[in-house]
């Protein structure tokens, strides 16, 4: 498998956070077909960060207050998909390095087919 690209267009924030998810998994479990569900989830996480540098300046900022939570529902949402957290980690199924995959053709083919 390929691994994820990183679409142009995310801003650093976005950017580091999508480095740090292809980083944390070993090669083969993410794919360049999971690139650009993982920079929205990426964006997001920039949305909430941001919304955070408001609040942290100004506490009682209701509309800063609203957009952290609504970016930080819609990351967690994603995330999950990518085991971000630790039951979404706990559903994941990744091969484990030292161990071979499944086959249960071949399986079947080498036991009937000779």
């Amino acid at each position: 498998l390929e691994p994820p690209k990183k679409p142009r267009g995310l801003d650093k924030i976005a950017s580091a956070m999508f480095d740090r998810v292809v980083g944390t998994y070993p090669p083969g479990v993410l794919a360049e077909i999971d690139s650009e569900t993982l920079a929205g989830m990426c964006r997001w996480y920039s949305v909430y960060s941001r919304a955070m540098k408001v609040l942290e300046a100004d506490p009682s900022d209701s509309a800063a207050m609203r957009q952290a939570g609504n970016a930080w529902d819609r990351f967690v949402k994603i995330g999950s998909v990518f085991g971000i957290g630790p039951s979404a980690r706990a559903a994941l199924k990744v091969p484990k390095r030292d161990e071979p995959e499944e086959d249960p053709a071949g399986d079947w083919l080498k036991k009937y087919a000779g």
